[in-house]
Formats: C-alpha cells, structure tokens, sequence
C-alpha cells in the first residue's frame, strides 16, 4: 500500500477503488466532487491533502505540504481535519477544526500532529486523514458580527450557510432533501440543530416542502415573522481555535411552503390562512425575487445527481461570504460526499385496516417490514432525564428482550440512545429530523444491512397519538398490541386487538 500523501486535487488521476483503499472512504468521495468539476460548473471544493490509512507522521512530509497548502495566505486560517476510514459509518470519528498561522508554521504543525494521533487512535491501521482549508467566511470585519460579538476579532463561519443535501428524501423518494442552517454546518448533521429542511423535485427543481420550525409549532398553527427551527448558531473562533455558538435567531418568516409531509390533510386550507407562508428560500431574501442561493445550489445538485446515475448521495457543503440581509450570494463550496447503502423497498399495497383502528399514517419513513408488539412512546427528556433511565423499569420483561416493541420517541435522539436499544426493529419519531444528521445515517446504515430495523416519522400528529393513549385509559408509556407496517415508501402504526 501507498504511504505518499497526495493533494485532493491530484486523487483524480487514481482509480477510484484505490482511492478507497488508500485514503479511505471521505478521500474517495472528494475525488468525485472533484473529477464532476470537469463537466459541472458553479462550486469549489477546498483546496486540501490526503494522508493514507497506515500513514506513520513524518514532520517533513506534513510540513513542506503544509507550507504549499498556506502559500499566499496572512495570519491565521482555519484548517478542518478529518477521518477518511476505511467503510467509515456517519458521525464514527473524530474531526476538528484548527487554525495556523501562515507565519508560524512549526506550531501550526505540532497541533495537526496531534489531532492527527486522536483521530487515528481508535484504529491507525484502518484511519486515514484529510487535512483541508476550512469552507468558512471571515466575519471579523462585519460590523453586524461586532455587535453580537465585540469582543472577538477572529470570526469565522458566523453568517455562512451550511447545508447537507441528500439525493433522495424519507419525506418522497422523488425528491432531494437539503437542510440548511445558518453558520458552520456542524448544526445541520446533528440532531436538535434545527435546520430548515427543504424537498425539492430532483428532475424539476421544484420546491415541494420547506419546515422553518418545530413540528410543535406548526401542529398548533403558531405562525409568526421569525423563523423558531433554529436558535443557535455555530461559528469558529481562530484565536482559541474552539467551534463555538451564540444564540440567534434566523431573520426571516414564513412557517411552511407547500405540503409538509403528513402535518396537514388539506394543503389549500392552510396556505389560505396565513400571510406569512412565504418561500424565503435557503434561509435569505434578496427583496422578495427568487433565492439565488437555493437557486444555484438546485441546479448544482440536480446535474451531479443526475450524472451518478441513480446513486443515493450525500453531500455537505456552503455558501461563503456574501449577506442573507442584503441578497448578496456567497461561495458554494462542497467538500464532503458520501455514497449511501439502499434502503429495501417492497412492492405492495398496505394492509386495509379499519379506520377506528388506525393510530398514525406517514409517509416519511427509510426501511420496510411488518412488526407487531407494544408502542413504548418515550417522553421528552429534561435534564435530570436520560434515555435509557425512561426504559430500565421494563428491560425485565420478555417481549422487551425480545425485541417485541415499537418505539416512538418524543424529542432528540442521540447515537448512545440507538446503541441501547439492541433488537430494536422500529424507531419512530413525532418530528421530522433532518435525514443528514448522523444519527440518521446510522439509522439508515442498519436498515441498508438488513438489520431489521425501520425508522418512522409522524410530525405534527403528537397531541393527535397522545390523545388517543388517554381515551384508552393507559397512562403509562405503553399501548398494547400495536402493529407498524411499511413498505418503505409509506408506513401505518394501527391497533391489532
């Protein structure tokens, strides 16, 4: 195997396999986005090297490409350095964002060594390393950036969008799903981030469902001028080279555009109730026209979709720069593409079920199956609460041994949560979360492996469901006999007695 550390640029000119083998899975996906440039116009994709899995740290091998990755620049610059494993699931290790100085290279050395050695620990011989510029705006001069933070002069990434565009949305096989969040794109792959999450038709490029809030407000038609998905923004300060966040709210209305999955029966009744159901695009307004930056970001995605044939893709990128108050639009630059296992799908109709037996219907669900068993819904949790101290009193049971249970958790799931739940075969959740995040991905990496696992959301039918659990008398957490059924397009939670 190869110990030479190559440039992203140069990945092109290598079999695509070797690259896999070589650099590892993130490595693989950079040579995509790159070799697609020849043909597709309108992104960057930073400039960066590769290091091989295996790679021994050699201080004059990094060094002479660190002072050719920094030729040209002044003071200090954010840098990102990630796994690129060998069959890496989502969110599997470990990746930080640094800063060196151009002027100060030794330095700026050390420290990549040493978020080197901590991103290849869990195992050296499997992990290799992508070190690129970072994909962020240098907001130390704006003043709007120096009023909410007059006492950093180094910040990077605070008004930027960051977006995750997946090929093929769980809201409609049809569609792509981009989710978008103000600032660093670490909000947009993590569950509780809040993105906007927008549908577009992949062939058209037409907007089919954009969510600005949680699901809670959109059941209860609270619609006001202010976006309420997302409350914090994350951003990079460079002098102590720490990803951090403010709380901010984005400065745009409108609650939903179009149909939003299952929230509402009658689209036009809604639409016809409110004035402040606005498309406002990928997250700016440049005076009321078309978004430019959804716009471009449309087209983008439309053509390298298209030009991997079928492929189930996700690729993590943003605009740069430019001001969502005044309509400029930034840089778009991707640097992140990954190829997704495909989810089964079954060719046939749902059962006909009475309705007066019908909990739930939805149509935003990855996986397919029938199961039969209890409905645990999983309240959400405060801060004294955790996950597992909500289900420990029922682990003595045989059918939760067993795994005979359907689960339907109110409010964030993290990775620890999904870990726990060994045998599990149905994970749903009342709100729509964003299918990039991690949590999704390793959700969707189980179902893909036949693990017998199917995930389910039904946004904006929490009070319906819960209200249903009081008229049958049963306080508790646990309805009996409950089926869920999918054929991996649409899904039904129904009672079977």
């Amino acid at each position: 195997m190869s110990n030479e550390i190559c440039d992203l640029v140069d990945l092109k000119g290598i079999e695509g396999e070797r690259v896999r083998d070589i650099y590892g899975e993130k490595a693989f996906g950079l040579r995509k986005l790159l070799g697609l440039k020849d043909s597709i116009t309108g992104y960057e994709v930073p400039q960066g090297f590769a290091v091989p899995v295996g790679f021994d740290f050699e201080h004059d091998i990094v060094r002479s490409r660190l002072i050719q990755l920094l030729a040209g620049s002044h003071g200090l610059q954010p840098i990102v350095i990630r796994s690129s494993a060998q069959k890496e699931e989502p969110g599997q290790f470990h990746s930080q964002m640094i800063s060196v100085d151009s002027q100060q290279i030794d330095s700026g050395l050390a420290e990549i060594g040493s978020v080197f050695q901590r991103i290849i620990e869990p195992n050296p011989s499997s992990i290799g390393v992508i070190v690129q510029m970072a994909a962020v705006g240098d907001y130390s001069a704006n003043q709007r950036a120096k009023r909410i933070l007059p006492d950093n002069p180094s910040i990077y990434g605070l008004f930027d969008r960051g977006f995750v565009v997946d090929s093929h949305s769980i809201a409609s096989p049809d569609c792509m799903q981009i989710s978008v969040v103000l600032g660093l794109t670490s909000r947009a792959v993590n569950i509780g981030g809040g993105p906007v999450i927008i549908d577009v038709d992949r062939k058209t490029g037409q907007l089919k469902m954009v969510l600005d809030r949680s699901d809670y407000a959109l059941s209860t038609l609270r619609m006001t001028l202010n976006g309420q998905r997302q409350n914090r923004v994350d951003y990079f300060n460079a002098l102590t080279k720490q990803v951090e966040f403010i709380y901010y709210y984005l400065p745009f209305g409108g609650s939903v555009v179009y149909k939003a999955g299952d929230i509402y029966a009658d689209d036009d009744s809604i639409v016809s109730r409110s004035s402040f159901i606005t498309d406002k695009g990928l997250l700016g307004d440049n005076g009321g026209g078309t978004d430019l930056e959804l716009d471009s970001l449309i087209r983008v995605m439309q053509r390298i979709i298209t030009s991997l044939d079928g492929h189930l893709i996700q690729i993590e990128g943003s605009f740069v720069g430019g001001d969502i108050w005044d309509g400029t639009i930034g840089k778009l630059c991707l640097y992140q593409l990954r190829d997704l296992e495909n989810l089964p799908i079954q060719d046939k109709q749902l059962d006909q079920v009475d309705e007066s037996k019908i909990i739930a219907r939805t149509n935003n669900v990855m996986g397919a199956g029938k199961f039969r068993g209890k409905l645990l819904i999983i309240p959400e949790l405060n801060r004294k609460e955790t996950f597992s101290s909500q289900i420990e009193t029922l682990r003595d049971y045989e059918w939760f041994q067993k795994g005979e249970y359907i689960i339907l958790f109110d409010g964030n799931v993290h990775s620890e949560d999904l870990q726990s739940l060994t045998g599990l075969n149905v994970f749903c959740t009342f709100e729509l979360l964003p299918m990039q995040s991690h949590e999704m991905g390793q959700i969707r990496s189980a179902i893909s492996k036949g693990q017998n696992k199917v995930y389910a959301a039904f946004p904006g039918q929490k009070n319906k469901i819960l209200a249903l659990k009081n008229k049958r008398r049963n306080r508790s957490v646990v309805l009996n006999d409950v089926v869920f059924e999918s054929n991996g397009r649409e899904a039904q939670l129904y009672f079977g007695e």
